[in-house]
């Protein structure tokens, strides 16, 4: 007779979605994007823009994901991380930054609709 009682499936179960998880975490450490603080693309332009209100100032294509561990793409969305321009509470120019998605679904209603 087993001195130890076995384990309920669900606790195995368990167990090693913990294991995969840990798993994931090790992997994706190496390979995580810079922070904000560190990467050049969220420096603000010196001198503040002298564009108009919402011009793009900048872009570069992102994964926009759910999952900041594995970070696995949301499918069927396309994603640009922008900088551009808008005004302070004082109404003097400044940079700021954004996600913009896309869906890749076709519409077929006409002028797609935006949503902000």
């Amino acid at each position: 007779m087993p001195t130890h009682p076995r384990r309920p499936r669900r606790v195995r179960t368990r167990s090693r979605l913990v294991a995969l998880a840990l798993a994931t975490v090790v992997v994706v450490v190496g390979c995580r994007p810079p922070l904000p603080g560190q990467d050049p693309f969220y420096d603000p332009p010196a001198p503040a823009p002298t564009s108009q209100p919402g011009d793009v100032l900048s872009s570069r294509p992102s994964t926009f994901t759910l999952d900041p561990l594995a970070r696995t793409p949301v499918p069927g969305v396309s994603s640009w991380q922008i900088a551009y321009r808008s005004t302070d509470a004082l109404g003097q120019p400044m940079a700021v930054t954004g996600t913009v998605l896309v869906p890749q679904t076709p519409w077929l209603g006409g002028d797609r609709p935006v949503v902000t």
